[in-house]
């Protein structure tokens, strides 16, 4: 080996082992002081761009819970409100059961009735004032959205009913999760009218098979649904509720109770019902329900609901007639004037329900069933005309199984509609009168209000929407056959609007040559729609009083166009919309007539009573049990009004204390988030340490070691530096 100065290779050497032992010295020093592994990228590139997503995770989660605590300091000052706000509805209705009592007089129930309004006017307080850092909670305007965790998606959403009087107490809907449902009106197929036949009706998109018109009834109906129709279920039940409450003082063989033998076959001679006959006295209406569920042996069943009502009812469908034999019929509650002795052969409401083998000729009233469809799977229910047997279907066709054309889906869970049968001529000018007819329980009539015109029905009804929640609109429309015209005709058409403030006025030419497809073009200049499919002409439009036909008086023209707009030869011919009701909130539409109100009035105003979307919407029956009154026009001033306000509490109560539930139920689930997120915090600060985080056992015994390696290296570094002066002993020598 050559003896060099110029290169110290050994000096070089040691210094390189010198700079890479400082380095890992100084390593070890700063993970010491610092306490972490990776301190900067360059240490662990990937273990550092984990280490910042698990940091962010962590972070996030932390305020998380931070948010899931604000939650559940929210939902406990709004659960603090409406217990209190419970309390106060459990004393209303202690004040209402007192008084109700027929042991206190005028001025007691005036006493009880001024703590009601008091109490009426803490809840409305309540209900206003209840905040959490300034947002309301118990008005329902409140959505709250409380993020559980780092990413956006990962979120929990609840809301709170509104705790106002005026919005509780009012039925509201009742419907099960992800089930939509829609409930027919009573199914009674008459034997002798009109027949269904296959693809005249579809049930979302699918055609139901034909229904006879001779020996079908409503299991036929509903085992025709369920056999064609692809997630959709029908099943038949039946509710009747008697007019006014009974007395059930009744003698033997005084009321006669007939029940449709479903299933049967039946002919149009015999709808296949049998008469069960209360051959025993009854004393009070207890013993007379009992005594109609023995004898029937539970056919019906026979209930009494909190106004004193007889409820009969089934979960067959079956028809149930009701006749009770004296005068007034007060004993079953039936109205007066709805026995009849006329003999009937087809299944109205005056149908002798006997079977022809005990005939009898005093009638009852004839109740049907109704069906009851729904999907199970949340998706709609809509129900349309067909195009079966090559003609357009008939609005009858519906009528005869209690539908209507429907589109029941999630949305309109929400908005619950009714619309009456359209207003015959002589009715339109019918006036309402204080009592008539009452919408969600507040009485449709005023004073100011001239009713005697189709658009003043329509003002009066609109005139209470603030207290009802109901908005009336008019809908018109008809089916005209234009098979049966032969013949020319001629005359004069005329639409008024149901504003009242519009007309519009039309010729009629209506002849044989051009097919009357000249109608189309007729009835769209006045306002009017128009569809012609085959020879039936459908006529329809919005917003529609009535339309008028005037004709000329010139023989053979007037009876052609008679023959379709109307059923004699007149010279005038009034046909009127009908009314439909609609309501945008939650809350159900309850139509019920006054107690003066027959069956012919009832049919001249075209309403029925019913409840749609109520809480009890199975039963499609103005029963007691559903309140139609707002806790806020509660009162206890009378024995009556305060029989009615135990029914509105009890359901200002049940709707309290629901949403109480649904609280509780999302305070528990937040407390369920703080625990899961933090131990997700837990395990994730744990797996980031394992990355990030210095052992000071390793890097204590490697700074140790570089210390070492550090002063041995510099003291070889100075001998490495020190040897190239031994050449000046050669050079000496």
């Amino acid at each position: 080996m050559a003896l060099v100065v110029n290169t110290n290779m050994a000096s070089l050497t040691a210094q390189n082992h010198l700079a890479s032992n400082r380095r890992e010295m100084e390593t070890a020093m700063e993970r010491l002081s610092s306490g972490l592994r990776v301190n900067k990228a360059s240490d662990d590139a990937a273990g550092f761009a984990i280490g910042a997503q698990m940091d962010a995770q962590i972070r996030g989660l932390t305020q998380a819970v931070r948010n899931a605590n604000d939650g559940i300091s929210m939902v406990q000052t709004a659960a603090g409100a409406q217990t209190e706000i419970s309390e106060m509805l459990q004393r209303m209705r202690e004040l209402a059961v007192q008084s109700s009592n027929s042991s206190n007089n005028d001025t007691d129930r005036a006493l009880l009735d001024a703590e009601v309004t008091q109490l009426v006017a803490e809840i409305d307080q309540i209900a206003a004032d209840t905040r959490f850092n300034n947002q309301v909670l118990l008005d329902g305007s409140l959505n709250a959205r409380i993020q559980t965790g780092h990413l956006t998606t990962q979120e929990l959403d609840f809301s709170i009913a509104s705790m106002k009087t005026g919005d509780l107490g009012l039925a509201s809907s009742a419907t099960v999760a992800g089930t939509n449902t829609f409930i027919t009106d009573r199914v009674g197929l008459d034997h002798s009218g009109t027949a269904v036949a296959a693809g005249d009706i579809k049930i979302n998109g699918q055609d139901l098979s034909a229904i006879s018109s001779t020996t079908s009834d409503i299991r036929d109906v509903a085992d025709d649904i369920n056999t064609n129709i692809d997630g959709v279920t029908a099943t038949a039940f039946n509710t009747v509720v008697m007019f006014e409450a009974g007395t059930g003082i009744a003698t033997s063989g005084q009321v006669v109770i007939g029940v449709q033998n479903v299933g049967t076959g039946s002919a149009a001679s015999d709808l296949g019902f049998q008469a069960f006959v209360i051959d025993q006295a009854s004393s009070s209406l207890e013993e007379l329900a009992n005594l109609i569920n023995i004898k029937t042996n539970y056919a019906v069943t026979t209930s009494i609901n909190s106004e004193g009502k007889l409820v009969l009812s089934n979960t067959t469908g079956a028809g149930i007639s009701v006749r009770d034999s004296s005068t007034g019929a007060k004993a079953t509650g039936l109205a007066d004037g709805v026995n009849s002795t006329e003999t009937k052969t087809t299944a109205d409401d005056d149908y002798d329900p006997v079977n022809s083998s005990t005939a009898s000729t005093d009638n009852g009233r004839v109740f049907f069933g109704m069906l009851k469809l729904e999907t199970t799977d949340g998706s709609a229910i809509t129900i349309e005309k067909g195009v079966g047997s090559d003609s357009v279907a008939t609005t009858a066709m519906l009528d005869v199984l209690g539908m209507t054309q429907v589109n029941v889906n999630d949305d309109l869970f929400s908005t619950y509609s009714l619309q009456n049968d359209a207003m015959l001529a002589a009715s339109a000018t019918k006036a309402f009168t204080s009592g008539d007819i009452k919408i969600n329980g507040v009485d449709v009539f005023n004073s100011n209000i001239d009713t005697t015109t189709f658009e003043g029905k329509l003002s009066a009804i609109n005139a209470v929407s603030a207290q009802t929640g109901v908005t009336a609109s008019a809908q018109f429309e008809r089916f005209y056959d234009l098979s049966t015209l032969i013949g020319n005709g001629a005359g004069t058409l005329t639409v008024k609007n149901a504003a009242g403030s519009t007309t519009n006025t039309a010729d009629i030419k209506a002849t044989v040559s051009t097919n009357y497809t000249n109608f189309s073009a007729l009835f769209t200049a006045v306002g009017l729609s128009a569809e012609l499919i085959g020879d039936v002409m459908r006529i329809y439009g919005d917003d529609v009083n009535y339309i008028n036909v005037g004709l000329d008086t010139n023989g053979a023209a007037v009876s052609q166009v008679t023959t379709l707009f109307g059923p004699t030869n007149t010279t005038a011919v009034d046909q009127y919309s009908s009314i439909q009701l609609e309501t945008t909130g939650s809350k159900g539409i309850s139509v019920n007539l006054g107690e003066d109100i027959t069956d012919t009035a009832d049919d001249s105003f075209g309403f029925t009573q019913v409840n749609v979307g109520a809480a009890d919407f199975d039963s499609n029956a103005p029963t007691s049990n559903i309140s139609t009154q707002a806790v806020s026009s509660v009162s206890v001033a009378s024995q009556s009004s305060a029989v009615e306000a135990i029914n509105a509490i009890d359901a200002a109560l049940l709707q309290v204390t629901s949403s109480a539930a649904d609280l509780g139920a999302t305070q528990n689930r937040l407390n369920h988030v703080v625990s899961n997120i933090s131990e997700t915090i837990v395990n994730t600060e744990a797996a980031k340490s394992r990355i990030m985080d210095a052992d000071f056992a390793v890097e204590s015994a490697r700074l140790a070691k570089q210390q070492v390696l550090q002063q041995a290296s510099t003291a070889m570094l100075a001998q490495a530096n020190s040897a190239p002066q031994l050449v000046l002993s050669l050079l000496g020598g």
